[in-house]
């Protein structure tokens, strides 16, 4: 936190002393900021380029070509005639959250977490509108002369920072950092996008309800769509303003194309991975069932519950800090970490059961044996662990663990 404070210092500092510039213009091509908030724009495009070498240094990026291009495609679809030519940009990040942000250079990032929830490509239409009004509109300028100047330096702080720590972002903190006007702003613009663009405005809304529906924990909180206005009456808003809408061209196909589905699947595979590596069990589990209609319930899915019953019933300690975590504790209670242990043989069971599954739908699966040989290394079942194992390098052509 007093890194973030002193980042936030500094940027506010850094930046041009903020003056009454007159009214902020939408972007409009062609047409020049007057020289002092041009100034500003320039300082904190600058800034944001900084912050976009930081996530690539850091391995943030994800390079993922079918899931860049397709980001891109719906994105660039969506760009209106008044910024044609303008340097707007989308990138996907290996982050886990639901997120998706806006930085003042014009580039536009949407999470690897967020791909793997959303359901349909109209919703990621919306996203993407929603965060391409925060540039058109000029969002993190009009908020810098509007005595807001902390709110965007902050926001560019929490960017710059979040790779740090992306797994639990503090409650306090708002990746968005929009004040209520720009975002009710940059929904009714965003809706105006997808609607000239021939996408589904009422399906595009619907982005909303996920962000409704998702776990309220720290992984959310962070997001600009849990943050105000509230969701409740941004969706009741959204809602009257899509169904006065009548597209102006052929609606795109609203049925959901294989290439949005294998996106999503790439996406939320990624996601449960990491949620894994990071001892995020319950997290883990809520994206299984969320996604099991797009993995299907074959060896991958049951392999992956598998995992997280071994890993709950091998860290009942880490089990019960996650949950306290989500509950906005700082720390597991003694009886909550009472409650793992006691539950380790249960969870060992579900996680055998997992795995039995796996191996009965493809017995060629690797990754199944991995698991029962893990399983068995943890009950101290040598002979077992080894056995499966074995297996498990038989089977994988490259494995990585060996």
């Amino acid at each position: 936190m007093f890194v973030r404070k002193l980042l936030i210092v500094l940027l506010t500092t850094a930046t041009v002393a903020c003056t009454t510039p007159g009214e902020v213009r939408p972007l409009q091509q062609g047409q020049a900021l007057p020289v002092k908030q041009q100034d500003v724009h320039d300082d904190l495009a600058n800034r944001a380029d900084q912050f976009h070498t930081e996530l690539r240094r850091r391995g943030l990026i994800a390079t993922d070509r079918q899931t860049n291009d397709y980001v891109r495609s719906i994105g660039a679809s969506l760009i209106p005639a008044s910024a044609a030519g303008e340097e707007i940009s989308f990138f996907v990040l290996r982050n886990p959250t639901a997120n998706a942000s806006a930085v003042p250079n014009g580039n536009i990032y949407i999470n690897l977490g967020l791909l793997s929830v959303l359901e349909s490509r109209d919703q990621l239409a919306m996203i993407l509108a929603h965060e391409i009004a925060h540039v058109t509109q000029r969002h993190h300028l009009k908020d810098y002369f509007n005595n807001r100047n902390i709110i965007v330096t902050a926001h560019i702080a929490d960017l710059m920072l979040f790779g740090t720590n992306i797994a639990y972002l503090p409650a306090g903190i708002s990746l968005a950092g929009f004040s209520r006007e720009s975002e009710l702003d940059a929904d009714s613009q965003g809706l105006t996008y997808i609607h000239q663009a021939g996408y589904d405005s009422s399906r595009g809304v619907s982005a909303f309800e996920v962000f409704r529906s998702l776990p309220e924990s720290a992984a959310l909180k962070g997001s600009i769509f849990s943050s105000h206005p509230q969701n409740e009456d941004r969706i009741v808003n959204l809602n009257r303003l899509a169904e006065k809408n009548t597209p102006r061209k052929q609606l795109l196909n609203t049925e959901d194309d294989e290439e949005f589905l294998a996106i999503k699947k790439k996406a939320a595979r990624k996601v449960i991975q990491y949620r894994l590596r990071r001892h995020q069990h319950k997290l883990a589990l809520d994206l299984l069932e969320r996604t099991k209609p797009i993995i299907g319930d074959g060896p991958e899915y049951q392999y992956f519950v598998g995992e997280t019953y071994r890993l709950l019933a091998d860290e009942p300690g880490r089990a019960a800090d996650e949950e306290a975590r989500l509950d906005g504790e700082r720390a597991a209670p003694e009886e909550l970490v009472d409650f793992y242990i006691n539950r380790v043989y249960e969870h060992r069971e579900l996680a055998r059961q997992a795995y039995m599954k796996a191996v009965e739908t493809d017995a060629n699966y690797p990754q199944s044996y991995k698991g029962l040989g893990l399983l068995a290394k943890s009950e101290k079942k040598s002979d077992e662990a080894l056995e499966n194992l074995r297996l498990y390098l038989i089977l994988e052509h490259d494995p990585k663990d060996s």
